[in-house]
């Protein structure tokens, strides 16, 4: 604001006055720009991270995983025994495996990528990548039969 203040208190005919205002208006123009991806990115990202939450909380109790204890989450006592089959086991690390791979892990890498173009930090994206992808292999492993809860 200040240099706005200074650009106009130069003569308005100055070709260099003419120069910097146009100038100034360019980098408010591609900083709301930059805002609105950075804005955008940030919503996607939420929605997806929310997203490998709800996926976590379906297989957590098929997986015996150290992804839990690296993410807070502890199996609570008062927790119900799960009563699903080993059928019913695979089918859900299944879905969850597929979800991962076809979905989620795909739209982190266009975030990151987009995140890249655009020069946008976000904090959160590679801690969050990286718990989607140990929560994927986890549900990998339990699918191949090494960590399936019994019936």
């Amino acid at each position: 604001i200040i240099l706005e203040e200074q650009i106009q208190q130069l003569p308005e005919e100055d070709e260099e006055t003419k120069v910097l205002a146009a100038q100034l208006q360019q980098i408010r123009a591609d900083k709301q720009k930059r805002e609105g991806v950075e804005k955008s990115l940030k919503e996607k990202l939420a929605k997806i991270l929310q997203r490998v939450d709800e996926v976590d909380a379906t297989v957590e109790p098929l997986i015996e995983s150290t992804v839990r204890s690296k993410h807070k989450k502890k199996r609570s006592k008062k927790q119900p025994k799960l009563t699903l089959t080993t059928e019913e086991q695979i089918n859900v690390l299944t879905d969850a495996v597929n979800e991962f791979d076809r979905d989620i892990l795909p739209q982190l890498g266009d975030i990151s990528e987009q995140s890249q173009q655009g020069e946008v930090q976000l904090s959160s994206l590679l801690a969050g990548r990286e718990r989607a992808q140990e929560i994927a292999d986890a549900c990998k492993v339990g699918f191949f039969g090494h960590r399936i809860s019994p019936n």
